[in-house]
């Protein structure tokens, strides 16, 4: 429609190099019991082990039958930092900027700005200096929790993935 043009942003893939991925679902505790990850194998870590640590608190509803409630969500790398990633397309992980973690707060006073669901992804600088792309996905309503992780074992910043070149 000439009226109404749509923009289309064109990206040059860049060189993919061998990445660790992973995806799995994870039902976390509603009471703020820490789920800690590996976030190079996806498997669940002994307290103190992880490089990943996430913490989900969800409130009952205020009133019975309310839809909304508070919960809070922290994702925590020791030793490293993450960063949240803006673009879909920025695979690339910056060098600087990385806070210990992140926290996603929701309150049911929030009205239409209230959401039961969280998306995000963030860069990941690792305790031993290596860099991650992480996907964290959270149901609130249930605990549940899909992560899908590339972490990049070269020490290298570069997380574009190519599954050809997957270890």
């Amino acid at each position: 429609d000439a009226n109404n043009p749509i923009v289309f942003h064109l990206h040059k893939k860049g060189i993919a190099e061998p990445l660790v991925v992973f995806e799995k679902n994870f039902q976390i505790s509603i009471s703020g019991k820490p789920l800690e990850l590996d976030l190079r194998t996806g498997m669940v870590a002994s307290p103190g082990q992880g490089n990943a640590i996430m913490e989900f608190v969800k409130q009952p509803p205020e009133k019975p039958g309310d839809r909304h409630y508070d919960w809070t969500f922290r994702v925590t790398v020791p030793g490293g930092g993450l960063l949240l990633s803006t673009s879909e397309f920025d695979f690339l992980a910056p060098e600087r900027g990385y806070a210990p973690s992140d926290l996603v707060e929701m309150k049911s006073s929030w009205g239409d700005a209230w959401q039961s669901r969280m998306k995000r992804e963030y860069f990941v600088k690792l305790p031993d200096g290596n860099f991650a792309r992480v996907v964290l996905d959270l149901m609130s309503h249930n605990g549940s929790l899909k992560v899908q992780a590339f972490s990049n074992p070269s020490g290298s910043r570069n997380l574009e993935y190519d599954p050809a070149a997957q270890r």
